[in-house]
């Protein structure tokens, strides 16, 4: 989960290491159901900033899946072309409770392990992740790094809030949310930014997943 700031796009950064639900950054602790598979598709945006991010899952037992995700970044021109690709498993210690994954980028060495907690009351559940990320080719070698989300379900449609940071600061927020449009396919919508800048990192989200 690398490190989010207004300098890179944040929903990119974090939810291609994490894999989480679109379209949200915070994950939670189920996994996809054995032989199942999800796609996911979304569209990141606002002023000088845009792109394609893409995510695949497929659910190898009833515990643990694995996932794999890449953006392709339009804006800024600087930063522009295809991010590295993402690597996870994540393992179910307890059902939909508590697991724990990890993520791995083949073309940056680096890696990041993370522990989910998840708990519902009711139609309301909270998600808490902390993790730790090494990134060998910077000046740190590790950061710790956290975020806490809490989403309401009702019926066909999924509303969140959520927020994360590091060891240094607490630095993204986002609220956000889905519907279900039929049996297998969600679209979903979000506003994420940073803290300290708000005006100049927000970042609008928009996707879809499909279950097959």
């Amino acid at each position: 989960m690398p490190n989010i700031n207004n300098q890179c796009l944040p929903l990119i950064c974090v939810a291609a290491a994490a894999f989480a639900a679109r379209p949200f950054f915070t994950d939670d602790a189920g996994t996809v159901e054995t032989g199942m598979h999800e796609f996911e598709a979304g569209l990141e945006y606002w002023s000088d900033n845009i792109a394609l991010s893409f995510g695949f899952k497929h659910g190898l037992t009833d515990r643990m899946d694995m996932g794999i995700g890449f953006a392709h970044v339009m804006q800024p021109d600087e930063i522009s072309g295809f991010t590295n690709i993402e690597m996870g498993v994540k393992y179910a210690l307890i059902s939909n409770m508590l697991s724990a994954s990890a993520a791995v980028s083949p073309g940056a060495p680096g890696y990041a392990l993370t522990a989910i907690l998840s708990r519902a009351f009711g139609p309301i559940a909270f998600n808490l992740n902390a993790g730790y990320e090494v990134t060998p080719l910077t000046d740190n070698n590790g950061t710790l790094f956290y975020a806490l989300g809490a989403v309401y379900e009702m019926n066909r449609f999924t509303l969140g809030l959520e927020a994360g940071g590091n060891e240094d600061n607490l630095d993204a927020w986002q609220i956000g949310g889905s519907a279900g449009i039929m049996t297998d396919v969600r679209i979903d919508l979000g506003l994420s930014g940073a803290f300290e800048d708000i005006e100049n990192s927000l970042l609008l989200t928009a996707g879809l997943t499909y279950e097959f």
